[in-house]
């Protein structure tokens, strides 16, 4: 199982945060995944909480 990592913010279309971070474990072998959530203004609370939900590492 994985840990699962994100960056969330608006707008996300220029981040190279999860190519970064991905290379980085798996050159470390380490087990995660980060991913870019692109949230509305309005919508961030409820996407961190949907993130943690799902499982997110705080």
């Amino acid at each position: 199982m994985s840990d699962k990592y994100g960056l969330i913010g608006n707008p996300l279309s220029h981040t190279k945060s999860p190519m970064i971070h991905g290379t980085f474990a798996s050159d470390s072998k380490q087990y995660l995944t980060y991913t870019a959530i692109e949230a509305e203004t309005d919508a961030f609370v409820a996407t961190v909480d949907q993130f943690r939900a799902a499982g997110a590492v705080d």
